[in-house]
């Protein structure tokens, strides 16, 4: 049996803000907690090799998966097509947000 190809992981502009957000406000604050939330949420490399995890979303394709212990929530899309696993935000799970989530 052929091993799975990952997909490659790309951030869209607004996921990029949401990263950089996420660092500035944790490093103000506690710089060994941003370094430990980053890699907690680079934790998103398991779902380029398994990419229906998470919970699908209202909107079509949309897949939401939970950083265990910090809370934050990436929304992602998979294109098979171009094998790219697509972020399209990262909230924190007390942040409010126009959208109702599954």
């Amino acid at each position: 049996m052929a091993a799975v190809r990952p997909l490659t992981i790309r951030y869209l502009p607004p996921a990029e803000r949401d990263i950089h957000a996420i660092a500035d406000y944790l490093l103000e604050r506690n710089p060994r907690a941003a370094v430990r939330v980053r890699a907690a949420i680079l934790t998103l490399e398991i779902a380029t090799r398994f990419p229906q995890l998470g919970r699908g979303q209202r909107t079509r394709h949309v897949r939401k998966l939970v950083v265990p212990r910090y809370g934050y929530l990436i929304y992602f899309v998979v294109d098979p097509a171009a094998d790219e696993l697509i972020v399209l935000r990262i909230r924190h799970g007390r942040q409010r947000r126009s959208y109702k989530d599954r």
